[in-house]
């Protein structure tokens, strides 16, 4: 009798048990989130540094949302020079590294191989969610050469591989609520299952970014940067005493050589006789030494540039017509006369005095090489009346930039926001024509040399918008900060919608706090 009130007894304690430790429902993302001792976050090697920074954008967010756990980066082994750099880690980490921030808490990097052998080995505790800002072709790339990573990867396996109930995937692509493209969906992975689709159209990433202050408080934080970049500061300073105009650039599209049709810079030059017509048509501002920064390892690219520049003089013709295009609008804005454009790179300490000694209508650009994150946000979207729009290629730099409501350009022919928001129908139209996404548009802006063959007066184009970028009421103008006030909209938020959705996820599934 006893025994049969005992065993009844301990039946009613456990059942009160489970109920008293069953899992409540989270009230909201930010309970959620704060909840978390740990989340995983999965790096791919996509090229640049566009997929891992989106990544890094994501953990910056979650953070804001109140995060203060233990991120865990898991990464390719192929891609730790870029992991190094963008989170400023000593020059060289072991497979497994602790990094312990005052500020923003610990981070744990772990690459791919020594991350499976601790998975083999039942050294990676499963959590509630692991994220990626972006994996390249829905595929975790890095993975590829690995035989026991592979299978995760085509097979979708994402929460198995990052040993977390969800697996939530971003992308930083925008897409508009009109285009019939779905490039922005964004998904949740659990185990043994379908992935759950976001559908992101019409919402933008906002995250929080450095801004141009905590570039230079990192810089005097960081004297090593500045020892290998001992041009960064007194660039800074040319800044500052606003003696100099700026021209930000980044992104591969920009900058490479366009191959497919020869072996012609087509694109930089685009971007470079464009702010030489702005220079020598704009205001008097606009006749300032222009410094156009080149966010990239450009060295060798830049005295390759150089070269071609200086001798678009000679009398060799070529087959090709928009070579021929190219030289003559470098010989008609005088890029090719001695002392007007030159190049130079930012961890030489020559480019001091070039800085310095800079005069009016000169262009200098600057090889930047890569950049801590803080550092390349900060300056990279600094707005003030003598940088000039940033020009863009990809979506991260798109995401960086919108919060600014200051025009900037993308190199692409395609423009990606709402061009629904610009009610004066004439500069829609012109911005169509392009940006090449007109009816009747022949190739535009950063068409590659078909540009120069086919429609020579994009640079043209380009630097009249340059100049109408200087007047805040200008049409132009006036897009980019309704286009600001989009993507502040609660319901635009993109982040919270997937963050909602994983939200809704837990509490259906009854994960546990």
């Amino acid at each position: 009798m006893i025994n049969l009130f005992i065993r009844a007894f301990l039946c009613l304690l456990l059942l009160t048990s489970r109920h008293a430790f069953a899992a409540e429902p989270y009230s909201s993302i930010e309970e959620l989130i704060a909840n978390q001792k740990l989340i995983r976050v999965v790096l791919d090697s996509g090229p640049n540094f566009g997929n891992q920074t989106s990544s890094i954008n994501l953990m910056k967010r979650i953070e804001a949302l109140g995060f203060h756990g233990t991120f865990e980066v898991i990464y390719p082994d192929d891609i730790t020079d870029k992991v190094i750099t963008l989170f400023n880690l000593p020059k060289q980490i072991p497979s497994y590294y602790e990094y312990k921030n005052d500020d923003k808490g610990v981070i744990h990097f772990i690459n791919y191989t020594e991350y499976f052998n601790r998975l083999k080995n039942n050294q990676i505790p499963s959590i509630t969610l692991s994220v990626t800002g972006a994996l390249e072709n829905d595929k975790m790339h890095g993975c590829l050469e690995n035989k026991e990573c592979a299978p995760y990867a085509f097979d979708h396996k994402f929460a198995e591989f990052s040993n977390s109930q969800l697996f939530l995937a971003m992308n930083p692509w925008f897409t508009s609520a009109t285009s019939p493209e779905d490039t922005a969906a964004d998904y949740i992975y659990t185990w043994n299952a379908a992935p759950k689709e976001i559908s992101s159209k019409g919402t933008y990433w906002i995250y929080p970014h450095a801004d141009y202050d905590q570039a230079k408080n990192y810089l005097n934080s960081h004297p090593e940067l500045t020892t290998e970049k001992p041009a960064l500061k007194p660039l800074i300073a040319a800044i500052d005493a606003k003696t100099i105009n700026v021209l930000p650039v980044y992104g591969y599209e920009i900058l490479k050589y366009d191959y497919d049709y020869g072996n012609f810079p087509a694109n930089i030059i685009q971007i470079i006789t464009g702010a030489r017509y702005a220079q020598l048509h704009g205001a008097s501002d606009y006749n300032k030494p222009l410094v156009i920064t080149v966010y990239y390892n450009y060295e060798k690219e830049a005295n390759e540039l150089m070269q071609f520049i200086s001798a678009a003089n000679t009398n060799n013709h070529s087959e090709n017509p928009g070579l021929e295009s190219m030289k003559e609008t470098i010989k008609t804005l005088g890029l090719n006369q001695p002392n007007v454009f030159s190049v130079a790179t930012i961890s030489d300490p020559a480019t001091i005095n070039k800085i310095k000694q800079l005069k009016s209508g000169q262009i200098l650009l600057i090889s930047m090489g890569s950049l801590p994150n803080t550092v390349f946000d900060g300056l990279y979207t600094y707005i003030a009346n003598n940088i000039w729009p940033q020009i863009r290629e990809g979506q991260n730099t798109l995401n960086n930039l919108l919060l600014t409501g200051k025009p900037h350009f993308r190199c692409r022919e395609q423009w990606e926001p709402r061009l629904d928001l610009i009610t004066d129908t004439s500069l829609k139209t012109r911005l169509e024509d392009f940006y090449t996404m007109g009816q009747n548009a022949k190739p535009g802006f950063c068409s590659g040399i078909n540009s120069w063959t086919n429609n020579d007066k994009v640079y043209q184009n380009f630097g009249e918008l340059l100049i109408s970028s200087n007047d805040t009421n200008s049409s132009f103008s006036r897009y980019f900060a309704d286009l600001k006030i989009d993507a502040m909209k609660p319901k635009n938020d993109r982040i919270h919608f997937a963050l909602e959705e994983v939200l809704k996820l837990v509490n259906e599934k009854q994960l546990s706090k």
